[in-house]
């Protein structure tokens, strides 16, 4: 395996670019860091709570909500062989945050993620000890890299290269190749994504397919009694239903419009719409109300006159998928690459999502070839799609089994990863005993 590229002349070299571009970048991140809470901003300058000596500390890394989902059931697999583990988890938002919090009840510390300074950086390593680090999917930070290489084995599992990441990395490929030489087993999730990275410079010997662990993310799959008890929650009582998972500005409307074309076909229609950012709910509504639809919150109780009911709460969604008759994947109609489809398809619902699903490239692929999802270019083929659906339910029915299936098929990866993950962290021997 090719040895870690730890000249500190490259590091140095880095570091004063960032120095001399520090005017360009440095007001925005003060700015972001002394607006945040006292405790937040003392653990991104890398004052964070000490830890004692450890020698099977590991610190996973993952930026936010959707990196904590993907490590999810691999630290669960690590949890279940070895309770006795010792995990430190960071993370870069403050959602992100609440979801490690609600995800990990078990971790040993949960923090954010320091200022890729040398300072901050170092400050960090010395307080949290780790004997192995992972990484979550695209977290490349050079100087964490370098520092964190130089003390302990670094990991990246449920790695990806989205296509957006991948034309940006071309144009600095030999910042990327400096990077990637600096981690020892790079998990990633299709050949695709291995093919990409090795381009961009990492060892091949380094790189291993080990595939995608969000397949493996726990879903509650719903009872009768717990579709009826969520259809009360909401109001729906047993109207057909669309959920449009997390939407992006601009898409509101779309489903809105579809949303009323399909009402033409299919009486009784009802929406839940899940935006991405709760801070946007006033402006779901506005789109609601501009389509000539009738708005409910989540959180104000059930009204059977609503005909889309806003879902303004957080971590309900996965579940309230197992409802849907259909279901939107938002941040696809705009150019944004796309949420989780994997989550209601594990229930059985057939998905719709617009061009833009980049950063599930592979699993949409997937999904569309087994006949489990639909893709639309605009808003009024989106509002062709979903009356389609909800009015042949022979059709949706088929497209729901495929979408179950797929998922199943693919699960295992976790089991993978944690198992790469426990070999640095536990020789053979010590499991063994």
């Amino acid at each position: 395996m090719k040895a870690r590229d730890h000249n500190p002349v490259k590091w140095m070299g880095y570091n004063a670019a960032l120095t001399l571009l520090s005017p360009v970048w440095g007001p925005y991140v003060f700015k972001r860091l002394f607006q945040s809470p006292g405790s937040a901003r003392r653990e991104r300058m890398g004052r964070g709570a000490e830890l004692p000596p450890n020698p099977h500390r590991l610190w996973l890394h993952g930026a936010s909500v959707g990196e904590m989902a993907a490590a999810k059931p691999i630290l669960q697999v690590i949890h279940n062989k070895v309770p006795e583990v010792k995990v430190a988890v960071s993370t870069i938002t403050p959602t992100g945050r609440a979801a490690a919090e609600a995800s990990y009840p078990w971790a040993e510390d949960i923090r954010f993620f320091p200022l890729d300074v040398p300072s901050a950086v170092r400050k960090s390593l010395n307080a949290v000890k780790p004997a192995l680090v992972a990484i979550i999917e695209t977290e490349l930070w050079p100087n964490y890299l370098y520092l964190a290489s130089r003390r302990c084995p670094v990991v990246l599992i449920n790695g990806r290269i989205s296509d957006r990441t991948f034309r940006k990395a071309g144009t600095c490929k030999a910042l990327y190749t400096w990077m990637l030489s600096h981690i020892s087993v790079l998990g990633m999730q299709t050949q695709t994504d291995a093919d990409r990275v090795v381009q961009l410079g990492a060892p091949e010997d380094t790189v291993r397919v080990l595939g995608i662990s969000k397949f493996d993310e726990p879903v509650k799959t719903l009872s009768e009694e717990g579709v009826a008890r969520w259809r009360d929650v909401l109001g729906v009582g047993d109207w057909p239903v669309i959920v449009a998972g997390s939407t992006f500005s601009g898409e509101d409307e779309a489903v809105c419009r579809a949303v009323a074309v399909a009402r033409s076909v299919v009486p009784g229609l009802k929406a839940v719409i899940a935006p991405r950012h709760l801070e946007r709910v006033p402006e779901v509504l506005q789109a609601i109300r501009d389509a000539g639809l009738r708005g409910q919150l989540r959180t104000d109780g059930p009204n059977p006159e609503a005909d889309v009911i806003v879902l303004n709460t957080f971590g309900e969604l996965a579940e309230v998928y197992g409802i849907a008759d259909a279901a939107f994947i938002g941040k696809s109609l705009c150019s944004h690459g796309g949420q989780n489809l994997i989550q209601p398809m594990a229930h059985g619902v057939p998905v719709v999502y617009g061009p833009h699903m980049e950063n599930f490239r592979d699993v949409a692929a997937m999904a569309e070839a087994e006949g489990a999802a639909i893709r639309v270019q605009n808003a009024d083929e989106l509002a062709g799609a979903l009356t389609d659906m909800l009015s042949q339910p022979e059709l949706r029915r088929s497209k729901g089994q495929s979408a179950r299936t797929l998922v199943e098929r693919n699960r295992g990866a976790s089991e993978r990863y944690a198992n790469l993950l426990l070999d640095y962290l536990y020789p053979v021997e010590e499991l063994a005993r």
